[in-house]
């Protein structure tokens, strides 16, 4: 948007300096036995956020499978065993807050 004021062109510009707390979304996952699977971590916040994984409590400790973007972060499982199974709670914080996700379970389907 622009103003001529006295003869010059004034450029007005609109900045969102706004800052929120994060917030997550997760959903449920049921992988075959063997199979590879995604679980998904979308983070919505403004500055970005520090995201990371728990499986049962404890913090997931992994290099490899772990899929990263500017507001989500994935655990990519290549060939899913039975201990993969169980709670995974994903965290997410930035200098307003942190949240803690809901449970996002993955279900193993077993073969017999």
């Amino acid at each position: 948007m622009f103003l001529i004021l006295f003869g010059y062109i004034v450029l007005l510009f609109k900045f969102d300096c706004s800052k929120d707390e994060p917030t997550i979304e997760t959903t449920d996952v049921q992988i075959k036995e063997t199979h590879s699977g995604l679980l998904n971590c979308n983070v919505s916040s403004n500055p970005a956020s520090v995201i990371a994984w728990m499986h049962e409590g404890s913090a997931v400790d992994i290099t490899e499978g772990l899929v990263k973007g500017d507001n989500y972060l994935s655990l990519q499982f290549t060939a899913v065993t039975r201990e993969d199974a169980g709670r995974y709670r994903c965290s997410a914080n930035n200098s307003i807050g942190d949240v803690v996700s809901k449970d996002a379970n993955i279900v193993v389907i077993c073969k017999f």
